[in-house]
């Protein structure tokens, strides 16, 4: 379960190039891609740009670190979302497999389904959340819930494995209002993408936050605040964006 985990914090790290990975913008926007088109809009992706109707979007990808270790490689990204004349989506992304490719591949999959789709439906900017619906066709967001001061609030999917996750779930009720008196102070001419991962062993519990997909200990405090369900082990990913 904290395999991907293990591999970042082991050795055989390389530095990672300075600048932006062509191959992992582009399998973020193959991904997103995919995600419009699941929401039953037409797409195409070329490179690490997506043309979306009449709207081009760009990824830019910056590898914060990479391992190979035990036959495996994993990453760690910083992941910009651009669209020309708006303000751009800045999140986290980790990802591991066979090869470089098949990390970026499973990495970008996964970080659609958390992080992309919330970040889709703040694009829309439809009620109905079209991106999260084609994903949980009853998605758990209740009433008033929906706003943290001036901003709406887009929920990922809620990514939960393990041998035995809580029996009563998670709810984002209390997960958003836990957060709510952190982002309230957060700059209200942006959006913001924040993230978790928080994992439940045995004998410890991890939690990890992203703003904006940069490590946040202040994420980390808010979102400890929520009552977190009993459960042996399990994990949970999740993010949710806040849209000015």
């Amino acid at each position: 379960m904290l395999l991907p985990i293990l591999l970042l914090a082991c050795g055989g790290a390389e530095s990672p190039p300075s600048g932006p990975d062509a191959a992992a913008g582009a399998a973020a926007a193959n991904t997103m891609c995919k995600l419009i088109e699941g929401a039953r809009q037409e797409c195409d992706a070329s490179g690490t740009k997506v043309t979306w109707g009449d709207r081009e979007l760009s990824f830019s990808v910056v590898l914060d670190s990479t391992e190979e270790k035990f036959g495996q490689t994993s990453f760690s990204a910083h992941v910009t979302l651009s669209e020309k004349g708006k303000a751009s989506y800045m999140s986290h992304a980790v990802g591991f497999g066979g090869s470089k490719q098949d990390a970026l591949g499973k990495g970008f999959h996964e970080w659609a389904v958390i992080s992309g789709v919330a970040i889709l439906d703040a694009l829309m900017d439809d009620p109905a959340r079209p991106a999260l619906k084609a994903l949980d066709p009853m998605p758990q967001m209740p009433a008033g819930s929906e706003k943290i001061g001036s901003f709406d609030v887009m929920r990922g999917f809620s990514l939960v494995r393990g041998d035995q996750p809580p029996e009563d779930g998670i709810s984002h009720e209390g997960l958003v209002k836990a957060v709510a008196p952190y982002a309230s102070k957060l700059s209200g001419d942006k959006p913001h993408v924040l993230s978790l991962h928080r994992a439940s062993g045995l004998s410890e519990t991890e939690l990890k936050c992203w703003l904006d997909g940069v490590a946040s200990e202040e994420l980390c405090a808010a979102f400890d605040k929520y009552e977190w369900p009993v459960g042996s082990t399990w994990e949970l990913k999740q993010t949710y964006v806040l849209a000015p």
